[in-house]
C-alpha cells in the first residue's frame, strides 16, 4: 500500500498550514490553506503571510488579522480613530453637509498618518505632515481644516498633541465682495422670467442662504401677514445627493418679513409645486455664475446676502435685530463679517453727529 504523503488530506488535497502569531491570551494561531496540488495551496499560504506581515506593520492584533483578504481598518490606528470619530459624529446628528466634508477629508487627507498609532504622532511628524501638504499646493485653509479634524478624533487619546503649535503661512483672507444696488437691479431684470429669479430676490432682498431657498416650500410663506419661516435647508449628504435638514442652531430658525414691494411677486411666482424652487444649490450657483459673467458683475451668490446685511447696516438697524433676521446665533458672526461695513457706517453717523454739533450758534 502506497505511503500517504505529508499534509495531503484524505480527499487527495494539499494543505499548508501557517503561522499567524501568537494571540493576547498567549495561545499561538494557525491558518491552513488546501488546494488541488501543492503548489496552489503554497500560491494561498504565500499570499497570506505577505497579508500578515503587512497587517501586523500597520498594527493589526493577531486575533484580528483576517483569513481573507478583505479591507480592514486596522485597530488603534490613525485612520480608526478618524473612522470611530466620523461614526460619533453620525450618531449625535451632525449636519448632513458637514458629515460629507469629514468624509471626503478623510478619504483624501493623512495617507502618511493613517497607520501610525497614536503614541507614534508627535509634532514634529505632524509639521513634516503639513509641510508634505504644502509642497502639494493646499492652501493653508485647508490644511488646517485637515488639523482640526484630526485633532478631534485623537483627543480621546492623545489630548496632549496642541495643533496650535505647527506651523503654518498666514491665512488669506478673501475680501468680501458685495454688490452694489445697481448690480443687484440688472440682475433682477436679467433673471425676471427665469427659475433663477425668486431665489435671487430672497437672497438680496431676505438675505436667505442658498440652502434655505432651496428647503423653502409654499406652506411656509404667509403672504397674508407678509412673513416667511425659514426651518428647513438643503444640503448634499454623505452619499453626495441632496436631502433636508434643520438649522445648525436655534437661531437659524427663524420668522422674518418679507418686504411689501415683494408680496405680489411672490404671489404671481406660486405654483403648485411644494417647492419655492425646483432648483438644487448647485443648479442656481451655476444659473448665477452665467448671469453674473454675462452681466460682468463679480462675486458669488452668497454675496447677495452679504448686500442684504450691508443694507439693513447702512438704514441704521439694531444689531439683534440683524442677528435675528440673518440666522446667526450670537453678534459674534455677524461683527466678524461685516465689521468692515459697520465701521463705514459708524462714520456716516459721526459725520452725521458732527454737522449737528455745528449747526448751533456756541
Amino acid at each position: 500500500m502506497p505511503r500517504k504523503k505529508k499534509n495531503t488530506l484524505p480527499s487527495g488535497n494539499v494543505r499548508v498550514q501557517v503561522f499567524v502569531g501568537t494571540r493576547a491570551d498567549g495561545s499561538r494561531r494557525y491558518e491552513s490553506f488546501t488546494g488541488k496540488t501543492r503548489a496552489e495551496a503554497q500560491a494561498a499560504a504565500s499570499a497570506f503571510r505577505i497579508r500578515i506581515d503587512r497587517l501586523k506593520a500597520a498594527g493589526v492584533p493577531v486575533d484580528d488579522i483576517p483569513r481573507e483578504d478583505v479591507p480592514v481598518t486596522p485597530r488603534n490606528t490613525v485612520a480608526r480613530l478618524l473612522e470611530d470619530y466620523l461614526e460619533t459624529c453620525r450618531a449625535t446628528g451632525l449636519s448632513p453637509s458637514t458629515l460629507l466634508s469629514y468624509s471626503r477629508i478623510i478619504g483624501r487627507a493623512y495617507a502618511p498618518l493613517k497607520a501610525l498609532t497614536p503614541d507614534r504622532l508627535s509634532l514634529p511628524v505632524l509639521q513634516s505632515y503639513v509641510n508634505g501638504r504644502l509642497n502639494d499646493g493646499l492652501t493653508a485653509k485647508t490644511i488646517r481644516g485637515e488639523l482640526s479634524l484630526l485633532a478631534c478624533a485623537l483627543r480621546p487619546v492623545r489630548p496632549d498633541l496642541d495643533m496650535r503649535l505647527i506651523r503654518l503661512p498666514k491665512q488669506r483672507k478673501r475680501e468680501m465682495q458685495i454688490p452694489t444696488t445697481d448690480d443687484v437691479q440688472r440682475m433682477i431684470t436679467a433673471a425676471k422670467g427665469t427659475e433663477l429669479y425668486i431665489p435671487l430676490l430672497l437672497a438680496a432682498l431676505m438675505g436667505l442662504r442658498r440652502s434655505e431657498i432651496c428647503g423653502l416650500r409654499w406652506s411656509d410663506v404667509d403672504l397674508r401677514r407678509h412673513t416667511l419661516h425659514v426651518h428647513s435647508a438643503v444640503v448634499r449628504g454623505e452619499s453626495s445627493a441632496y436631502e433636508a435638514k434643520g438649522p445648525k442652531t436655534e437661531a437659524g430658525d427663524r420668522v422674518i418679513p418679507i418686504p411689501s414691494a415683494l408680496v405680489p411677486v411672490l404671489k404671481a411666482a406660486r405654483t403648485l409645486d411644494a417647492n419655492v424652487t425646483r432648483l438644487t444649490p448647485d443648479a442656481i450657483t451655476r444659473r448665477y455664475e452665467r448671469l453674473t459673467d454675462a452681466l460682468g458683475v463679480p462675486g458669488r451668490f452668497h454675496d447677495l446676502r452679504h448686500y442684504h446685511a450691508s443694507s439693513m447696516i447702512a438704514a441704521g438697524a439694531p444689531d439683534k435685530y440683524i442677528c435675528a433676521d440673518m440666522g446667526h446665533a450670537t453678534m459674534d458672526m455677524v461683527r466678524r463679517v461685516y465689521g468692515h461695513v459697520m465701521a463705514d457706517r459708524q462714520q456716516e453717523i459721526n459725520e452725521e453727529m458732527n454737522a449737528r454739533a455745528s449747526a448751533f450758534n456756541y
